[in-house]
């Protein structure tokens, strides 16, 4: 009979036999990151978050939050490369975890995470530096957490529910307008094996109240963050064009001559909807 003679399998020989190479294809795709993005690709408002941390200025233009975690975590590998290698740890240990999970019941469905990892619509962000970037990995890293624990006894559930609850709150202070679907990942990391719609909708609310609350006081209480009105910039760029396209000043402020020129034809450009905070002499 074919086998026969083999030995017996532990269950712990069982266990380890798809981890093994489920850690490998991690750690392949780890590195097969870092020689493809190395040492990441800047965005403008990622350069603008890095500048602000020689000046030691914290607005709530971009996040104040990454601003501090970036200044934390720069001395590692100054400059892009830094926050290049934390969004490229916290993508593939969640895919890992994820991978590790689904393993326990086929090696096969453990492989396609890995492979749904490498698809072009996930990978070709992942060595982009940009806070939504960053956001997105820290709430797929908190939603892996909940979900390689769901099942698992308190001792070891409790804590990583905890460290996925911390990650949640790490992704509102760096998209605050992400509390709003902030309570539905709140639901699943407390509640991960009896998610229930209902259950959700009532702590909906106090939820994101208490997220918002966190916002308030993180930017402007501890971090002291300067406030810039983004959402009056957009404004400003929307009469901008308009006085350039209807070459009358449709501000409620008397210019000069030579400003007034600009207004109408030199500053508005259908490029960059920040221009009017950003460039010189506009």
């Amino acid at each position: 009979i074919p086998g026969m003679f083999m030995p017996p399998v532990s269950d712990g020989a069982r266990t380890l036999r798809p981890t093994i190479p489920i850690v490998a294809m991690t750690l392949a795709g780890f590195a097969l990151t870092l020689w493809v993005f190395y040492p990441g690709i800047w965005t403008f408002d990622a350069r603008y978050v890095y500048q602000d941390i020689a000046k030691h200025f914290y607005g709530d233009w971009q996040s104040p939050v990454m601003t501090l975690l970036w200044a934390l975590i720069d001395p590692l590998a100054p400059g892009p490369a830094s926050m290049f290698l934390l969004i490229a740890t916290f993508y593939w240990l969640s895919f890992g975890l994820l991978a590790l999970t689904m393993g326990r019941q086929s090696f096969w469905r453990g492989a396609l995470v890995l492979l749904l990892a490498l698809s072009p619509p996930a990978f070709v962000f992942v060595g982009v530096i940009w806070r939504d970037v960053l956001f997105a990995v820290t709430w797929l890293l908190a939603a892996a957490l909940a979900f390689a624990v769901a099942g698992r006894g308190a001792k070891l559930r409790l804590p990583m529910q905890a460290i996925a609850l911390g990650l949640l709150a790490l992704g509102v202070l760096l998209r605050p307008n992400a509390l709003i679907a902030a309570p539905i990942l709140v639901a699943y990391i407390a509640w991960p094996t009896k998610f229930s719609w209902k259950r959700t909708v009532i702590v909906f609310v106090p939820t994101a109240i208490a997220l918002y609350g966190l916002v308030q006081l993180v930017y402007y209480g501890a971090l002291g963050a300067t406030r810039q009105h983004p959402v009056q910039s957009m404004m400003v760029f929307d009469l901008g064009g308009i006085s350039h396209f209807t070459k009358q000043n449709q501000y409620p402020v008397t210019w000069s001559a030579a400003e007034n020129e600009l207004l109408l034809t030199g500053c508005y450009r259908p490029t960059e909807w920040d221009l009017y905070w950003r460039h010189e002499p506009c």
